[in-house]
């Protein structure tokens, strides 16, 4: 049985074989609200459970080297909805630099909702991203 969040949704694909190093992520337009899998928040150096995730504190953490792209990938976001991904580094609570990608999609064409995965960067976190995304039909099985 899947983890389901408070608007129903199932968001364990990505997550469901318990790796630390991915989660899921949600945004809501409407309110520019964040929501953070406990995996998501351990990514960020963060206990499970504690984040309180805004749009500030996403880019507060973002590498200074690649602050800009972030910012302007997010600003996209909220004013076409599309699909996303991108590959930058977060600075975590404790000061370490980590690799990450991020994977953003509408969880449904008219809610006007986004719910995506962060992937910390690792050879084993991206093995189980991949197994993961091809299992949710969002990659094909060719070689990356």
């Amino acid at each position: 049985m899947g983890s389901f969040d408070q608007d129903g949704a199932d968001c364990t694909g990505i997550c469901r074989r318990k790796a630390s190093t991915s989660g899921w992520w949600r945004f809501y337009f409407a309110d520019e609200r964040w929501q953070w899998s406990p995996e998501v928040e351990r990514i960020y150096g963060y206990q499970a459970r504690t984040a309180r995730p805004t749009t500030e504190l996403v880019l507060s953490h973002k590498h200074p080297d690649d602050y800009e792209h972030v910012a302007a990938t997010l600003k996209d976001i909220r004013r076409l909805h599309n699909p996303f991904s991108t590959r930058h580094r977060i600075v975590t609570v404790q000061g370490d630099t980590r690799d990450v990608i991020v994977i953003g999609e509408r969880l449904r064409k008219n809610c006007g909702n986004t719910i995506g995965f962060y992937i910390g960067v690792t050879l084993r976190g991206t093995r189980l991203v991949v197994q993961s995304l091809c299992d949710l039909g969002l990659m094909g099985r060719g070689p990356l």
